[in-house]
C-alpha cells in the first residue's frame, strides 16, 4: 500500500490559505485532452481573460452542443477559514473568457447543481415551501440574493459566497 502525506506547519489563522489550494491541486488534477493536430512543441494557454480570484476554481467546462456549454465555478472556502478568502467573491461572466482563444458568452442562464432545473424554478419551489410555517425565522447568509434569477443582459456579474457553487 502506497499513500502520499502533505504536512503543512502554518499557523492556524492562515492554514487554510495554505492547504485548500494544495487540497485542489492533489485531488482535483486536471483532465488532459488531445488532439490529433500536427502541432509539434509545447504551447500553453490560457482561456481566461485574466487570472480567476485565488478562491474561486472552475469545476466544469462541458460543451454540451456546438453553442452551449456548461459552466460551473465554485468559491473554494469555507466561513471563516481565512480572513480574506472566505468573503463572498464577484466574477464577471462577460469577461471570464479571452475571445482570441476560447470563446465569448453571449448569454447565460443560472441551473442547478445537475443542471436539471432553471433556477427560476427552483425560486417558485422554495417560495411555496417558504409558506410552511415551522415557528423558526429563515437564516439567510447576507451575500445570497435568495429571490435572483441571473439576468446576464443586465449584470452578467455573479457573486459566490464560501463554498457556493453556481452552475
Amino acid at each position: 500500500v502506497r499513500g502520499t502525506h502533505f504536512v503543512s506547519l502554518e499557523a492556524a489563522a492562515e492554514a487554510a490559505a495554505h492547504w485548500r489550494p494544495l487540497m485542489d491541486s492533489v485531488f482535483a488534477k486536471p483532465v488532459l485532452s488531445f488532439s490529433s493536430s500536427a502541432a509539434v512543441g509545447r504551447r500553453e494557454v490560457s482561456f481566461l481573460a485574466n487570472p480567476l480570484p485565488a478562491n474561486v476554481q472552475i469545476m466544469t467546462l462541458q460543451t454540451l452542443s456546438p453553442t452551449t456549454v456548461l459552466l460551473r465555478l465554485s468559491h473554494q472556502f469555507g466561513i471563516g477559514e481565512d480572513p480574506a478568502l472566505s468573503k463572498p467573491v464577484q466574477v464577471d461572466l462577460s469577461k471570464l473568457f479571452d475571445p482570441s482563444t476560447a470563446f465569448t458568452i453571449h448569454n447565460a442562464k443560472e441551473v442547478s447543481l445537475t443542471n436539471n432545473q432553471d433556477k427560476e424554478a427552483i425560486l417558485k419551489r422554495r417560495a411555496k415551501a417558504a409558506s410552511w410555517n415551522t415557528g423558526q425565522p429563515a437564516h439567510v447568509h447576507p451575500w445570497r440574493q435568495q429571490d435572483k434569477v441571473l439576468d446576464f443582459k443586465a449584470d452578467p456579474v455573479i457573486t459566490l459566497g464560501p463554498l457556493e457553487i453556481k452552475t
